[in-house]
């Protein structure tokens, strides 16, 4: 199934995005010497990737509404 370009560069910034917020909350867990991450920082890691899935649900519901 063929993808618009548009659409694999949408969903190519939605997921570096949300690499980047996980990098960054890693990073600052691991430079306050955290050996393990809170239920918070979990929530928030598990958020992006909740959201990372749903940006490639709608990349993919987008290509196939466009018959692709």
């Amino acid at each position: 199934m063929p993808v618009a370009v548009s659409a694999a560069i949408d969903l190519l910034v939605a997921l570096l995005q949300n690499a980047s917020q996980i990098s960054q909350l890693i990073q600052t867990a691991q430079a306050a010497g955290q050996t393990d991450l809170t239920v918070e920082q979990w929530a928030t890691i598990t958020g992006a990737d909740d959201s990372a899935m749903a940006a490639l649900a709608a990349a993919i519901a987008a290509a196939r509404a466009a018959g692709k």
